[in-house]
């Protein structure tokens, strides 16, 4: 966790009133990210809740800098943005 927090860069991601599944394809889209490492990503955290909507999910993700989140981005996401985010994170965690 300290790593995503100290990272140059901190990518934040929030997701209101998430489909069921959503959390768990989410924790496997993180795995997955951890597993293949991108150059520059620090490391990521997945936060539930906040006090909003029960079903209310942050996501934050530290890079080196801008250009290795885009870097990282445009290799998995095929240079395609994450949205629906559901459907990609389903896709590219292999469920």
């Amino acid at each position: 966790m300290g790593q995503v927090l100290t990272a140059p860069c901190t990518e934040v991601f929030t997701a209101y009133d998430a489909q069921d599944g959503f959390e768990d394809n989410l924790a496997r889209f993180v795995e997955k990210l951890a597993a293949d490492s991108p150059k520059g990503y620090f490391g990521s955290m997945i936060l539930r809740g906040l006090g909003e909507k029960e079903k209310t999910f942050r996501m934050l993700l530290g890079w080196e800098n801008v250009e290795a989140h885009l870097e990282a981005k445009a290799v998995v996401g095929g240079g395609e943005f994450f949205f629906p985010l559901d459907l990609n994170v389903r896709e590219w965690a292999g469920s």
